[in-house]
């Protein structure tokens, strides 16, 4: 009973100190960074806390997701089956 009771306790302090260090740990925008829970207690949280994961996974494909442009070039048609490429001017400058 007494090792139930020593591992239950570390939980919630693990879990309480995660929470603390998120909560104190906020950037100028009110955004939580993953704080001392990621390294210290992360593996630890993700037991109680699951989402936390699929969270942590979609901030860091976010921070690496490419900004593509659209393509500036003027469009152009390709039919395979004929084997036939048009491809139209772009209209003249007024300058």
């Amino acid at each position: 009973m007494a090792l139930v009771t020593v591992v239950v306790l570390v939980a919630v302090v693990a879990v309480l100190l995660e929470r603390l260090s998120a909560r104190g740990l906020r950037g100028a925008r009110g955004s939580m960074s993953d704080g001392l829970g990621a390294g210290m207690l992360g593996e630890l949280v993700d037991v109680f806390q699951p989402s936390r994961t699929h969270l942590t996974q979609e901030r860091e494909r976010q921070r690496t997701a490419i900004a593509q442009r659209p393509s500036e070039a003027p469009p152009f048609d390709v039919d395979l089956d004929a084997g036939v490429v048009r491809i139209t001017p772009p209209p003249p400058r007024a300058d």
